[in-house]
């Protein structure tokens, strides 16, 4: 399923580095990974998947995350410049977006930059601004981790020191961190493969410490710099009514705001089996061009 592991050095002397996995001749898609995340997600997925939709799917780790160099106060609105190098680097002029969760901001970032490069665009169980949840909504256990990150970067690198030093015991570790998830996600992070993909690319994620993954987590929590509303790229939404991690008010608020969305409520899905189970679905429709 991976092509190559490769790393870009960006105009100002950073590494940016990125995966390439599926069909190497294929349709491009830049998948862009949630948090705590890295470059290896789609290894999560079916391994045929992506090469049987001829898709080229490419999963740049964003900055201080895995092996990139981070960023110093780098803002939601920089990422924009980092993809317009990589893809300047691949000779690829237009391409589709594809975002999990805590990638969203960043789709979104893109899509106020560069409409005119995306060739469609989707959010998968994708985080929303803060203010798209009721005060109680934002104490929720599966928000902890941005919730913590929204104080301070400083309180969310605190969480990741913990679940580093927890996953010296990785089957203790997933046994508390499943434990407030739906059942439909304690089921698909049970299955073999997709629980040694989920610590393997935890493992890559913060590879450079918690830095890079906390000022991620702290841009994605507090205001983004820009207003959804400037948007006007179609953009697809899929997000499932189960979602702990990303209430399905989330959802419903960048429906909202997006001024040119379709979203798709899948029912008793949540925020790992949405994308575990409907991928191929997501990926379709991301691969057919615009009328």
């Amino acid at each position: 399923m991976l092509i190559h592991s490769k790393t870009l050095t960006l105009p100002d002397h950073r590494a940016l580095t990125y995966a390439e996995y599926g069909d190497p001749a294929g349709s491009p898609v830049i998948w862009l990974h949630g948090n705590p995340s890295c470059r290896r997600e789609p290894e999560l997925f079916d391994p045929t998947l992506l090469a049987r939709l001829h898709i080229r799917a490419i999963v740049p780790d964003r900055p201080g995350i895995g092996q990139s160099d981070d960023k110093p106060a780098r803002r939601l609105l920089d990422w924009p410049t980092d993809l317009a190098a990589l893809t300047a680097a691949l000779k690829i002029d237009r391409f589709a977006l594809l975002a999990l969760s805590a990638g969203a901001p960043y789709l979104a970032a893109c899509a106020r930059v560069m409409p005119h490069r995306i060739t469609r665009a989707a959010i998968v169980s994708g985080i929303a601004p803060w203010e798209a949840l009721e005060p109680a909504e934002r104490r929720s256990p599966g928000l902890r981790y941005f919730a913590a990150a929204r104080r301070s970067s400083r309180f969310s690198r605190g969480l990741i020191w913990l679940m580093r030093q927890g996953m010296h015991q990785p089957d203790k570790w997933m046994a508390r961190a499943t434990a407030g998830l739906p059942p439909v996600d304690q089921a698909v992070l049970a299955e073999p493969r997709v629980r040694q993909s989920f610590l393997a690319l935890l493992h890559e994620a913060w590879r450079r410490g918690g830095r890079g993954l906390a000022w991620d987590a702290m841009l994605v929590s507090r205001p983004w710099g820009f207003a959804l509303e400037e948007i006007t790229l179609p953009v697809y939404l899929w997000h499932g009514d189960a979602d702990r991690n990303a209430p399905l008010a989330m959802g419903l608020h960048l429906a909202a705001a997006l001024r040119n969305s379709r979203l798709q409520v899948v029912p008793n899905e949540g925020h790992f089996s949405l994308a575990v189970r409907h991928l191929e679905t997501i990926l379709r429709t991301l691969s057919v061009p615009h009328c």
